[in-house]
């Protein structure tokens, strides 16, 4: 087999192949070999020197070790500087100034999340606890530093590589399908008394309204998802909350017959996962028995996660996602801040670091939520939309994939509700481009 190029380095680890298979497999898509031994090298394909020695006519990556370490939660201090007007971290001597490999393992295998326990009120890593700052956060680096490389270094020859697309999959929660409709009749009664007793007459009369069919329900927001979703976006998948009620899952049953309707609906446009519960993370038997139920309304095999609250531990509730059939994961993302947990808009493989594993679950980095603006950020429409702008740039310029999310309550029609025409006009902004 002729190869593009050739990756010298007498060390080898799961690390150090797992890194490989990113850069070379899934974000350059060209042909690759690493070699363990200098005399296997062929004359034609460029060669990446990854090691201490020089070699003639070799790019030089010098290695800081981390990728060969028996225990890869012994990091290597983390020292930022930049790389022309990339930031960069693992500094070393070679033709490039950091050990671009070992921070690529760093960034997408979330070491930093095992060594730093520090959780917020929900147990979640937030932004607060990372290793890097916002501006740090807010760029797909992983992705500008491979851009950055393959222009100053790879460009020579005749090396074949795969043309990367920009993509935008649209996605949402669907925690609560519906803010009045379906109720069970003793629970709108209670829910009706509760609004009279707190003197909350605006919430009475709306919900009374909806009910009596004077008005829709204000989280019925779908025929609208639905119009973005044909007309904009590359993909769309709803995440569906089908938990046993508790303080965090408020959702409608599982067995209610307007989230069974709804869900089928949905199928027709869009595809669909589950939204594993706020206690899932820790237990996979709630994980199993909120997977089967979507299971059996759409009698399809589910492949497609993100959890609720983006409420996750490494690595135990993705080996339980793992364990439960999952393919594909979506909750990568910081609640409290937009922009890219692990470095890169490119999908990825999750790497378990307790097990020193390379795994079969694709990592879909999440870039934005609506909370994030409007809840955490306290921004406004305008605030917002410039703000998705940015990130949407971001990932354009590197030819990524662009995950949002968004709630169907943040798109109801109500008056004083900006988001709906933030959403719609950051949709037309993809497009547009």
């Amino acid at each position: 087999m002729q190869y593009d190029i050739q990756i010298y380095s007498p060390k080898g680890s799961n690390a150090f192949n797992y890194v490989l298979d990113f850069v070379f497999n899934t974000f350059y898509g060209c042909k690759h070999q690493w070699i363990d031994r200098l005399e296997n090298r062929n004359s034609s394909p460029m060669l990446i020197n990854y090691s201490n020695s020089p070699v003639e006519d070799s790019i030089h990556i010098v290695p800081n070790n981390y990728l060969f370490n028996s225990n890869l939660l012994e990091v290597p201090a983390i020292e930022h500087f930049d790389w022309g007007n990339v930031p960069v971290f693992f500094k070393t001597d070679g033709i490039i100034p950091f050990d671009i490999f070992a921070a690529v393992f760093y960034l997408l295998s979330r070491a930093e999340e095992y060594t730093n326990l520090e959780r917020d009120l929900h147990g979640r890593f937030s932004v607060g606890y990372s290793n890097f700052d916002t501006d740090f956060i807010q760029r797909p680096v992983i992705d500008e530093w491979l851009y950055k490389f393959r222009k100053e270094f790879l460009h020579a020859g005749s090396i074949s590589f795969t043309e990367r697309k920009f993509k935008w999959i649209n996605t949402y929660d669907i925690d609560v399908a519906y803010a009045y409709r379906f109720r069970p009749p003793l629970r709108m009664i209670a829910a009706a008394v509760r609004n009279v007793l707190r003197g909350d007459f605006k919430s009475f009369f709306a919900r009374f309204k909806v009910l009596m069919g004077g008005t829709p329900d204000p989280y019925d927001t779908y025929a609208f998802q639905k119009e973005i979703a044909e007309r904009y976006s590359d993909e769309s998948i709803y995440f569906f909350l089908l938990a046993d009620k508790s303080r965090y899952d408020r959702n409608l049953a599982h067995s209610n017959q307007g989230v069974i309707d709804l869900i089928h609906r949905v199928k027709e446009f869009a595809n669909v996962g589950i939204h594993p519960s706020y206690a899932s993370g820790e237990s996979s038997k709630l994980l199993s028995k909120e997977k089967k139920r979507l299971s059996d309304i759409t009698r399809s095999p589910v492949i497609r996660s993100r959890q609720h609250f983006l409420r996750f531990n490494l690595p135990e509730t993705f080996r339980n996602l793992i364990d439960e059939g999952i393919e594909e994961e979506y909750s990568m993302g910081y609640a409290d801040i937009p922009g890219f947990r692990s470095g890169t808009c490119t999908p990825h493989y999750f790497f378990d670091l307790g097990r020193n594993q390379i795994t079969r679950l694709k990592i879909f980095p999440l870039i934005v939520m609506d909370a994030s603006l409007r809840d955490y950020l306290k921004l406004d429409g305008e605030g917002a939309l410039k703000v998705l702008k940015l990130l949407i740039d971001r990932v354009r310029a590197v030819d990524g994939v662009f995950v949002s999310l968004w709630h169907n309550d943040s798109l109801n029609d109500s008056p004083e509700n900006e988001w709906k025409e933030v959403y719609r006009k950051s949709a037309e902004y993809i497009k547009a481009e």
